[in-house]
C-alpha cells in the first residue's frame, strides 16, 4: 500500500497580513518579507519546532473574485480576491500576495464592476460545441447583498453569445488590474508592498497505496517508520475517510490542523517535499516509502483562500 498526504491552508476573520508586534512594520510591508520571529531551519527526523509565521489575517466575507486560466493548470490562488476588510488577495509569480484597501477603494473597485451591467443574474457562457482547441476561461464572483453573482465565460464562445463573452473578458481584465486605475489614496497596502500569505490553518490529507515490488519506496528520499510524526495518533490513521475518485484503491483520510502543527509537519518531513515551501508557494507535495507495509506515501501541503470552509470538501484533487 501507499499513503497519500496533502496539507491545505485556510485564514481565519480579521484585517491584514502582520508582523510580530501588535502593529504592522513599515519596514516590513516595504519589503515584503515573511513576518516571522526568526527564519526556520527545516530539516528531516526528529528536531525542535521551528519559530512559526504569522498567519494573514483576513475577514472571509468575500466582495470580489477575478480569474482567468487556460483549460489546464495549476495552483489555488485566483488571480484577484477582494475581501470585506479591505484585504486584496493577488497571484504572483511568489505566491498569493496580501495588499490592503480602503473601505473608499472597495467600495470605488465594487462600483467599477457594478458599471458593467452584467451581474443581475448569475450565468455562465459555455464553450462553443464546435471548438476543437484550448482555450482561457475568464470568471467573475460579485457580491450584491447576501449573495455572490457568478459570470463566467470561456474565449471560445458560440458566435451567438460572443459579444457579451468579451465584455466578460474585458472586465476582468479591467479589474485585475486595479493598481493601475484606483487612485493612490485608497491603498493602505499597495501591491508593490503586498506581504506573502500565510494561511492560519490547513487541511492534512493522507492517501496511502500498495507498492508490492517496492520500488516507490526505494526511490523514495524517507521512509515513514524514519519520521517522527509530530501529531497526535499515526500518520495512518489521521483524520476522517475520505473517497478521491470512482475505483480509487488507496486508502484516503484527511482533516484540518493548525498552522502550527502543519509548520511542524512541514519540518519533520522536510527531505521529502519535492516543491516550493508555502509561502511562497501554495501547494508543496512530496512521497515517502513506507517498505514495513509494502507502500509508499504521497503528500500534498496546498493553501486554503480565507473564505474556503474548513473542511474535507476542499481541494480534493492530488497530489
Amino acid at each position: 500500500m501507499a499513503v497519500n498526504l496533502a496539507l491545505v491552508g485556510c485564514v481565519g476573520a480579521g484585517a491584514q497580513t502582520t508582523v510580530p508586534s501588535s502593529s504592522a512594520s513599515p519596514t516590513a510591508e516595504a519589503s515584503g518579507a515573511i513576518p516571522t520571529a526568526s527564519t526556520p531551519t527545516l530539516t528531516s527526523g526528529p528536531s525542535p519546532t521551528p519559530t512559526v509565521p504569522i498567519a494573514s489575517v483576513v475577514d472571509p466575507v468575500l466582495v470580489l473574485r477575478v480569474e482567468s486560466r487556460p483549460d489546464v493548470s495549476y495552483g489555488r490562488f485566483p488571480a484577484l480576491s477582494v475581501f470585506r476588510d479591505g484585504t486584496v488577495l493577488i497571484r504572483t509569480n511568489d505566491g498569493g500576495r496580501v495588499a490592503k484597501l480602503t473601505l473608499e477603494g472597495v467600495t470605488l473597485l465594487v462600483a467599477e464592476a457594478e458599471r458593467s451591467n452584467l451581474f443581475a443574474v448569475s450565468g455562465t457562457i459555455p464553450v462553443d460545441p464546435t471548438w476543437q482547441a484550448g482555450f482561457n476561461t475568464s470568471t467573475i464572483d460579485l457580491r450584491r447583498g447576501q449573495k455572490l453573482i457568478h459570470r463566467s465565460t470561456t474565449n471560445a464562445m458560440a458566435p451567438a453569445r460572443r459579444a457579451e463573452g468579451n465584455r466578460i473578458i474585458a472586465l476582468a481584465e479591467h479589474l485585475t488590474a486595479l493598481e493601475t486605475w484606483l487612485p493612490a489614496t485608497v491603498w493602505l497596502i499597495g501591491p508593490t508592498a503586498a506581504l506573502p500569505y500565510i494561511p492560519a490553518a490547513l487541511l492534512l490529507k493522507v492517501s496511502l497505496s500498495a507498492d508490492p515490488t517496492g520500488s516507490l519506496s526505494a526511490a523514495a528520499a524517507l521512509d515513514v517508520d524514519a519520521v517522527q510524526w509530530p501529531l497526535r495518533g499515526s500518520l495512518a490513521d489521521f483524520g476522517k475517510p475520505i473517497s478521491r475518485w470512482p475505483g480509487d484503491v488507496s486508502t484516503s483520510r484527511c482533516g484540518v490542523i493548525s498552522l502550527a502543527e502543519a509548520w511542524s509537519v512541514q519540518s519533520n518531513l522536510a527531505a521529502a517535499w519535492s516543491s516550493p515551501a508555502i509561502p511562497p508557494g501554495d501547494r508543496m507535495s512530496a512521497t515517502l516509502g513506507w517498505k514495513a507495509r509494502q507502500s509508499y506515501v504521497e503528500l500534498s501541503l496546498a493553501s486554503l483562500l480565507p473564505d474556503d470552509p474548513r473542511d474535507c470538501s476542499i481541494d480534493l484533487s492530488w497530489p
